[in-house]
């Protein structure tokens, strides 16, 4: 009993008020600044007009440029993490977990070709186990590039706030991307996997209107 109580208070310290959630400041989302200008509803590929949002350089404001491309979308699906149970339950622990992807050569292609990657779309879910509600937060990246993060999970499918202006191209080109997943959550009631899909919107040919 003396052993339990002294990994719970060890647990307490190292995660920062280990039964507490933690509130954060994350930013909404901004969906990509495109208007699909093709006939087809919720169509995966065709023709749409990109809006530049104006970008400070240099104490200098360069105004927005509108572009028409063709534009294709694609779903990247990552392999599932496993979050195991713990010992203690009811305690919030932090998790950050690295890990490599190599780039399909038709996606380091396809971003080649293309002027723009954007993200469109994601879910969070969980492959097998328990529902997503033992998450306090989450937050994806990709080389160091925030892309999609999220708060007050439930269930088993959590769309996730993203960053759609963010231009993605370099990091498709490269062989391989590294993808990180840091979180906050307590132990789930069993063994569970969980991952996410994104769609990533890609823009080729365009010519400024």
């Amino acid at each position: 009993m003396f052993k339990k109580i002294i990994l719970l208070l060890m647990i307490i310290v190292i995660s920062s008020c280990g039964l507490c959630q933690q509130t954060l400041d994350l930013p909404d989302t901004k969906e990509p600044t495109v208007e699909i200008i093709t006939d087809e509803d919720n169509a995966d590929r065709g023709v749409l007009l990109y809006k530049s949002l104006p970008v400070e350089v240099d104490n200098f404001v360069e105004e927005q440029k509108e572009e028409v491309c063709e534009f294709e979308v694609e779903r990247y699906t990552s392999e599932t993490i496993e979050i195991k149970r713990n010992a203690v339950q009811g305690v919030y622990v932090n998790l950050n977990e690295e890990f490599k992807e190599k780039i399909l050569y038709w996606a380091r292609t396809k971003a080649r070709q293309s002027k723009y990657v954007f993200v469109k779309d994601n879910l969070l879910y969980v492959a097998a186990g328990s529902p997503l509600n033992f998450i306090d937060w989450a937050i994806v990246d990709i080389d160091n590039q925030d892309i999609l993060w999220g708060e007050d999970f439930f269930e088993y499918g959590k769309r996730m706030n993203f960053d759609g202006t963010i231009n993605l191209r370099e990091y498709f080109t490269e062989q391989e991307i590294i993808f990180n997943v840091e979180g906050r959550g307590k132990s789930p009631g069993q063994r569970t996997h969980v991952g996410f899909y994104i769609d990533f919107l890609f823009l080729s040919n365009c010519e400024e209107t």
